[in-house]
């Protein structure tokens, strides 16, 4: 049996920055990770960029975080973006942001960030014990046995940091979910968050490729208020599709369960009010009556889409200006206002970006990331029931509860 003073299952963001604060602390540490190499999913983040924090205050990061974002501030307090921004400059990466604060490296290479955890995984003195995947776990008085394959490795800590159930193809296979289970810890429905939606309404396919940015949308389901802040949306031959979209697709899914068809409403023009928008057509049936509405309609849509909204609102592409009625103009104006979209689904849970739900927050101490029922057991990373919103909040939400739960161990 090989012994040491803490094993970590998963090399991802979470179980690479376990090791290294646990070794750091000159315990002898072992990382277990399925794939051949660490940091699979990692170079997939940020479509390959990795957007590796953001520059939102913690008060605002805290926001960003569902169900429980406040569980995370002492983690932050003890290693937020400045520490993991300063622990990645001191070997030479430089970082940029970019809109709405997300942090990159300057390289826009996953790779650089990889390389760097994987040189101090070495320097530290970390096993890293790749292509071998943990088989069970078993606990025997106050030691942890961890079996891979025909191998037995026992410690007295360990970190369960093994991401969740999406991206099989990278590991993530919810192994996390049934270790922590099987040591008596609760798991909460898992279901997928930043996922595309899919939509069945014959218009969206008219509208693919087409991109908005500064729109909002409202529902019923959405999370803690109905109605979105601003953000972009880009429509797909199968639904609805970024950043904004993916950030409430979790709340879209767990709505879904309990009724099919799930609706939302986009507001194309969120600054504008309705009564102001119908003044829009009125002076333009006025002063511009000859006009195709079609040729107005384009000032406030892409071309494309104006197309299709007037045939989604039954006006007719050819219609002049000047034969819109007031009930035409209305029809116009609560569409732009809030266009309709049934959601009936999510791409596969696979290919969603991170795991909604996972170990139960009340059952672990956010202080040490440490389990409240099994002394010595730590968790960080997705494994945790928490998501957080798209713009490298996921990221560093998985390096700091890793450093924080490889110092406590």
């Amino acid at each position: 049996m090989d012994n040491y003073d803490i094993v970590i299952i998963g090399g991802g963001p979470a179980g690479c920055m376990a090791a290294i604060a646990a070794a750091g602390r000159g315990k002898r540490t072992a990382l277990i990770e399925g794939n051949g190499a660490i940091g699979r999913k990692l170079l997939l983040t940020g479509n390959g960029r990795c957007n590796i924090t953001n520059a939102a205050p913690l008060e605002v990061f805290l926001k960003k975080i569902y169900p429980r974002g406040d569980f995370y501030r002492d983690a932050f307090k003890s290693f937020f973006r400045e520490e993991l921004l300063a622990f990645f400059s001191s070997r030479g990466l430089e970082f940029k942001t970019e809109d709405n604060g997300r942090i990159i490296p300057v390289s826009d290479k996953a790779l650089s960030v990889v390389k760097i955890l994987s040189d101090i995984l070495a320097e530290k003195g970390v096993t890293l014990l790749v292509g071998h995947r943990a088989d069970k776990i078993a606990r025997r008085g106050a030691t942890f046995i961890t079996y891979v394959r025909d191998r037995r490795i026992s410690a007295k800590a360990l970190v369960i940091a093994c991401g969740g159930a999406t991206y099989s193809a990278c590991g993530c296979r919810g192994d996390g979910f049934t270790f922590a289970k099987e040591l008596g810890h609760t798991i909460t429905p898992i279901g997928p968050a930043l996922v595309p939606l899919l939509s069945d309404a014959p218009f969206i396919r008219e509208l693919q490729g087409i991109s908005l940015s500064g729109v909002t949308i409202a529902g019923s389901c959405l999370c803690k208020k109905h109605t979105s802040d601003k953000g972009d949306i880009l429509f797909t031959h199968y639904g609805l599709s970024g950043p904004l979209v993916l950030d409430h697709s979790a709340a879209v899914c767990r709505a879904l369960k309990e009724k099919p068809g799930v609706v939302l409403k986009i507001d194309l023009l969120p600054d504008v009010n309705i009564p102001a928008l119908e003044e829009i057509f009125a002076d333009a049936v006025r002063d511009r009556a000859a006009l195709p509405v079609k040729a107005i309609l384009c000032d406030i849509v892409p071309k494309r889409m104006a197309g299709a909204l007037l045939d989604l609102f039954g006006i007719g592409q050819a219609r002049l200006t000047g034969q819109l009625s007031k009930k035409d103009r209305l029809k116009l104006c609560s569409g732009i206002k809030g266009l309709e979209v049934v959601i009936n689904g999510s791409r596969p849970f696979d290919e969603a970006m991170v795991t909604a739900g996972g170990v139960l927050l009340k059952e672990v101490n956010p202080r040490t990331m440490g389990s409240r029922l099994v002394p010595g057991l730590y968790f960080a990373g997705e494994v945790l029931e928490s998501y957080a919103l798209s713009g490298g909040y996921n990221l560093q939400q998985a390096f700091s509860t890793g450093y924080r739960a490889g110092a406590s161990a």
